[in-house]
């Protein structure tokens, strides 16, 4: 009984998404982030009000990283292979931008700027 009972208390500690994968958000907006598998890693930075975003990582070794600035911004990032890089910025309350990747060691850059937010140019 004992063992079994270590073996429970050594299951709580674990964290939901794997050990070494890194993920860093700022801001209280809307956020997802979710990884499975190894050496991810994930950033949101958001600047304004009303902002939604999301990473999903499936796969080893995919970087990940979305920097929002204004109001109303939306961007997601989905994920599933190996040493894959995506960074989205947005600026101004702009519509969208959704980036999936899959396969080996690709990358992709979007930049977004609108009139909208707070955060215009």
């Amino acid at each position: 009984m004992r063992k079994l009972l270590a073996l429970l208390a050594s299951f709580t500690a674990v964290p939901a998404a794997a050990q070494d994968s890194l993920v860093t958000t700022e801001q209280v907006s809307q956020q997802r982030l979710l990884a499975r598998g190894g050496g991810h890693i994930a950033e949101i930075i958001q600047e304004g009000s009303g902002n939604l975003a999301e990473t999903i990582q499936s796969g080893t070794g995919n970087r990940a990283t979305i920097r929002q600035d204004g109001a109303g911004n939306s961007a997601a990032i989905r994920q599933s292979g190996h040493g894959l890089r995506a960074d989205a910025a947005q600026s101004g309350g702009v519509p969208g931008i959704a980036i999936t990747q899959s396969g080996r060691a690709g990358s992709i850059q979007v930049q977004q700027f609108g009139r909208g937010g707070a955060g215009a140019r």
